[in-house]
């Protein structure tokens, strides 16, 4: 798998745990309804927490185009909320 995943996947499993997925589940491109909140949430703590650009993250999910990306990221919640939730995952 990609070496972002590699380099943060205890962080991430700790993301995906709360929705029962593994993190290689949500990162796969699967549309299911049950993959997309656990995506959403490993995009935005990568993007943020991290300072990933869109391109570097387009790579990591293999999506077709990172406007996609964009649009992930721009739909979760704003990133001061965001940094506090995830001050609480450690």
């Amino acid at each position: 798998m990609h070496d972002i995943i590699q380099r943060h996947y205890t962080e991430l499993q700790k993301i995906c745990s709360k929705y029962n997925v593994d993190v290689y589940e949500a990162i796969w491109r699967n549309r299911k309804r049950e993959f997309k909140r656990p995506r959403t949430e490993v995009a935005c703590y990568l993007k943020h927490k991290y300072n990933y650009t869109y391109k570097r993250l387009w790579e990591v999910f293999d999506w077709r185009d990172y406007s996609a990306m964009i649009h992930l990221i721009n739909k979760c919640k704003p990133k001061k909320q965001y940094n506090l939730r995830t001050e609480t995952i450690k």
